[in-house]
């Protein structure tokens, strides 16, 4: 087994929706399946050199060593240098709560980010006061 470092984010499938993340080989939006996971292209060449990797499998360790399977069912185009996401392999929220043995409702246990889409630009005020 070989083990390499890796950038990991765990987002609901809406998340694809709101971001672009250009698909070279299948569908990104496949990520509502939780067995799945979605890698960078780097990430895949990576893992698997000039092979195909849709189909294949990889196992993400967790901090306590247990071991989850998941199955490639995209590969996304390279995140610009200029990006704020640094992601190398992006796998359903669920799986997280499962691997860390976390609970969605305590707040208190961890952070997490939360995005929204406004449909009504016009609606939304933003006071900022830089001192």
């Amino acid at each position: 087994m070989i083990f390499f470092q890796s950038q990991i984010s765990y987002v609901d499938p809406e998340f694809l929706d709101i971001f672009t993340f250009p698909a070279i080989l299948g569908d990104t939006k496949s990520i509502k399946n939780q067995a799945d996971v979605i890698v960078s292209q780097t990430m895949a060449k990576r893992l698997f050199g000039e092979n195909y990797p849709i189909g294949k499998s990889i196992i993400i360790i967790n901090d306590a060593g247990k071991e989850y399977t998941y199955t490639i069912s995209a590969v996304f185009k390279d995140l610009p240098e200029n990006s704020s996401f640094r992601i190398d392999v992006i796998s359903h929220y669920d799986n997280f709560l499962l691997m860390y043995n976390r609970k969605d409702s305590d707040w208190k246990e961890w952070a997490t980010v939360l995005f929204i889409t406004v449909p009504d630009k016009s609606m939304v005020t933003c006071n900022i006061t830089v001192t």
